[in-house]
């Protein structure tokens, strides 16, 4: 909640996509939808909550229908980044951050 006697600046937006590791059967697959990621297991990060700082994910992780039941959940970046390069499910993370593992075919970006 934003305190009144203060003023904000937006300094920086932070733009996320999902993304599976190697050993994904969505890994390399062009062309998909969200319908695509129907049920899927996934991790993401403890904020992804619809009344939290990751609500837009909260949002599109329910359009997208995956699995209720996140499967690893972490406030740490890099160790969210890592259970979606181990394979336990598709997750969040911010497209600058995964652009590297992208092109070296650690992580695929999904819809």
């Amino acid at each position: 909640q934003r305190d009144p006697a203060l003023d904000y600046t937006m300094v920086y937006r932070e733009f996320f996509g999902f993304f599976c590791g190697p050993q994904h059967r969505l890994f390399g697959k062009t062309g998909l939808t969200l319908a695509d990621l129907r049920g899927e297991p996934s991790v993401s990060f403890q904020t992804d909550h619809i009344s939290d700082a990751l609500r837009p994910v909260a949002l599109l992780r329910s359009e997208a229908k995956l699995n209720a039941d996140v499967v690893g959940v972490s406030s740490s970046l890099e160790e969210v980044r890592r259970m979606i390069v181990a394979g336990l499910g598709i997750g969040p993370l911010p497209l600058h951050v995964a652009r590297r593992d992208v092109a070296d075919g650690m992580l695929w970006r999904l819809p």
